[in-house]
């Protein structure tokens, strides 16, 4: 169970009376700052990336697969947590990713972000080819 799921926990099983606003303000306060700290760290770790990171974020934008541009408030950035923890992903590996290594790292990265709302492996084969090619170009432009 992540994190996050352990608070919605406790908020569907906890009394609303009784203090129970200040102990969740208190918990909401460390969840968010903890999610504040780890992007930061996130993002300091991929500065050098961050051309490949933005490429990423906009072929996810351009794609969509959850559905997120359907509302009129959707920031640009709105995949930028996403693409940060694919390419930290992909960075990580040893070797060079099979477009079905690549396909299983962005559906178990949204999978992560979004839980079941991330839907089934097959929705993000288009996506996943994109940012193979992405992959492929940004490996080849840095040798």
């Amino acid at each position: 169970m992540t994190w996050f799921s352990q608070i919605r926990a406790k908020l569907s099983r906890s009394p609303s009376t009784g203090g129970y606003e200040d102990t969740l303000g208190a918990e909401w306060a460390a969840v968010t700052a903890r999610a504040r700290r780890d992007m930061e760290a996130r993002r300091r770790s991929l500065a050098p990336l961050r051309s490949i990171v933005a490429d990423i974020s906009a072929a996810l934008l351009d794609a969509d697969p959850i559905g997120l541009r359907e509302s009129p408030d959707a920031p640009d950035d709105e995949y930028d947590p996403e693409a940060e923890t694919i390419v930290a992903r992909l960075s990580e590996l040893k070797r060079l990713p099979t477009q079905t290594d690549l396909l299983r790292v962005v559906h178990q990265e949204f999978v992560h972000w979004f839980g079941d709302v991330a839907g089934a492996e097959e929705r993000y084969v288009a996506v996943a080819a994109r940012i193979y090619t992405l992959w492929l170009e940004f490996l080849l432009s840095d040798a």
